[in-house]
């Protein structure tokens, strides 16, 4: 073969173009759309151009434009992400970064899903990808930024035993929970204070002093970790009910 003649459409038109490699390269195309392509081989005999069958055409998909991607709604095993809608795009691609590599955890058509099964009180990161599918298979965009979502700490499990003017509170320890804020109150549903005393995420265990003898008293935890500089709390553990001796 002396090149060949390579066939193209551009607004259902038919174009040719002469290559003598073996590679065509068509730019100028619009993201997300079917494309379709033919070529024959050619021998030059007296100066004319001699060709040979054409192939079978070939019919292709340009990958989606990038999308974007946000968070909401974190719970502490759960989030939302909503993607930006891509023009052309079949449906979305989320990944999620799981032991040093991009993990994909969701497929979806809509511009938003909620994962699930997070480990609470974690950083956790996320990327998306809009695809194109065509005859079954799927021609993927470019990964969006990655977005990070922490989510929140579980709700402990508070414990009490009574004492002489004291409680003596016991929790087990929340996963992820960089401390715990414990509060006291001598009605059952309302009228809580926040106990003034510095309890860490290796702390279980709190005494309340200084509380008045045959008296109930109603206390209630929650965990919390500190994301940018500020407390992101979880769920009020059960309130619970003591009467000192």
């Amino acid at each position: 073969a002396s090149g060949y003649e390579v066939t193209y459409y551009k607004n259902n038109k038919a174009y040719t173009k002469n290559v003598t490699s073996t590679s065509f390269k068509q730019t100028g195309l619009k993201a997300a759309t079917t494309q379709k392509y033919k070529v024959r081989a050619y021998r030059v005999v007296g100066g004319k151009k001699v060709y040979g069958k054409t192939s079978a055409t070939l019919t292709t998909t340009t990958a989606p434009l990038t999308t974007k991607i946000s968070t909401s709604k974190v719970t502490s095993n759960s989030c939302k992400l909503t993607f930006k809608k891509v023009s052309g795009a079949t449906g979305y691609r989320v990944q999620q970064y799981k032991n040093n590599k991009w993990v994909t955890v969701k497929m979806t058509t809509k511009t938003s899903v909620t994962v699930d099964k997070l480990p609470s009180g974690t950083n956790v990161k996320f990327r998306a990808q809009a695809y194109r599918e065509k005859a079954g298979k799927k021609v993927y965009g470019a990964s969006s930024s990655t977005v990070k979502v922490t989510t929140i700490v579980g709700k402990p499990s508070l414990s009490l035993k009574k004492g002489t003017k004291k409680a003596y509170l016991s929790w087990k320890k929340v996963t992820g929970a960089d401390g715990y804020d414990l509060y006291v109150s001598a009605k059952k549903d309302k009228n809580f204070k926040k106990i003034q005393a510095k309890v860490t995420s290796k702390t279980t265990k709190y005494t309340a002093i200084k509380l008045k003898s045959n008296k109930t008293y109603y206390f209630k935890i929650r965990a919390y970790k500190v994301v940018n500089g500020k407390k992101v709390y979880g769920s009020y553990s059960k309130v619970v009910g003591i009467k000192t001796k």
